[in-house]
């Protein structure tokens, strides 16, 4: 399934692939964002990293507004050209996928639920792209949302927290998974999963 998406995106879009990289830097552009850039470590050779404010860049090498696709319109009264930062896609299976929705966000984190619901949609598509137009067999297993922040009232860092394996609270766009870190901070995936 890995190979199909590589087919799909950009290669500009695409932020890493586990098969040649085992960990993944992901960006944050806007000037006053305190957490500007976050690594996930420990990625799995079966991972794709997609960095959403990338694709929405692209048009033939030339940046273009940030929507989600250039037949979308730019308009306060719908949030379809939201994104969250990065989607890591998790090969489980030849036709199953596990999806991981990222933000990074600064102090207290707002706005997200929005981005993941867009980003959400936008999964949706390349899954139905790849089930008609590519006659895959895919069925996207687990949704994970997760967003990153940092905290400026001093509380401690989430990093240390060793995952709980066996108990994962499901997260959903609403109410996702929230790990404060530091700018620079490098995170394995295992934390994320």
């Amino acid at each position: 399934m890995i190979n199909s998406l590589k087919k799909i995106f950009h290669d500009k879009a695409i932020l890493c692939i586990g098969s040649q990289s085992n960990h993944v830097t992901i960006e944050e552009k806007d000037n006053i964002a305190k957490l500007k850039k976050i690594t996930i470590s420990e990625l799995e050779q079966n991972c794709l990293v997609l960095g959403l404010d990338e694709a929405r860049n692209i048009n033939h090498g030339k940046k273009i507004s940030k929507v989600m696709s250039p037949i979308f319109r730019e308009t306060p009264d719908c949030i379809h050209n939201k994104a969250c930062d990065a989607l890591i896609f998790k090969e489980k299976s030849n036709n199953e996928l596990d999806i991981f929705y990222i933000d990074l966000k600064s102090d207290k984190p707002t706005g997200f639920t929005e981005q993941f619901n867009s980003s959400r949609c936008f999964v949706r598509y390349i899954e139905y792209i790849l089930k008609i137009l590519c006659n895959k067999d895919i069925k996207i297993d687990r949704e994970r949302y997760t967003v990153l922040h940092t905290d400026s009232s001093g509380k401690k860092l989430s990093l240390n927290k060793r995952p709980t394996v066996l108990n994962r609270e499901p997260s959903t766009p609403d109410n996702p998974k929230k790990i404060i870190v530091n700018d620079g901070d490098t995170i394995s995936f295992s934390k994320i999963r």
